[in-house]
């Protein structure tokens, strides 16, 4: 009984995973895809503290997906990749994980199966794109578990 009442206190609540686009200690553009209702919403924000803190959310886990090299102008060519990553998981995600409940689990084989791939093929066609006169930075992307403090939005991101 005691171990019920412990492991209801301790569980990690309203899971979910943001896809993070970023250079350090510069700006970080997030894609985030609600567990609940499968809207999917974006946000920038500045690097202030080690791990992502988004009114009441907090980082659980960082996984590295790998590098892109975007043209450097500024927020567009972000707001271009983070916009068709969202594009690709439409394509390939049709219900939202409201049908189970959202758990550590079923993020995370969501990220593995939906986010991640979406990801890396964006990633993947995104390079060499630039023109070879256009100045370029090179972006890490991160896969962000995070707990929230209650479903839905982590924070009034812009919805794509």
């Amino acid at each position: 009984m005691f171990a019920r009442i412990i492991k209801s206190l301790t569980a990690p609540r309203n899971p979910s995973v943001l896809l993070i686009i970023s250079k350090r200690g510069d700006m970080i553009h997030a894609l985030h895809l609600v567990p609940e209702t499968g809207e999917i919403e974006r946000s920038s924000f500045t690097d202030k503290y080690p791990t992502v803190q988004l009114h009441g959310s907090k980082e659980t886990s960082r996984e590295p997906i790998g590098t892109v090299t975007l043209p450097a102008r500024g927020f567009e060519a972000t707001s271009n990749f983070l916009e068709e990553v969202g594009t690709r998981i439409r394509k390939q995600w049709k219900r939202p994980l409201a049908s189970s409940p959202s758990t550590v689990e079923s993020v995370a084989q969501w990220a593995q199966d939906v986010l991640r791939p979406s990801a890396l093929e964006v990633m993947h066609e995104s390079e060499g794109k630039a023109d070879a006169t256009e100045e370029t930075e090179t972006l890490s992307v991160f896969l962000v578990y995070i707990t929230r403090p209650k479903p839905g939005k982590v924070i009034k991101f812009t919805s794509l």
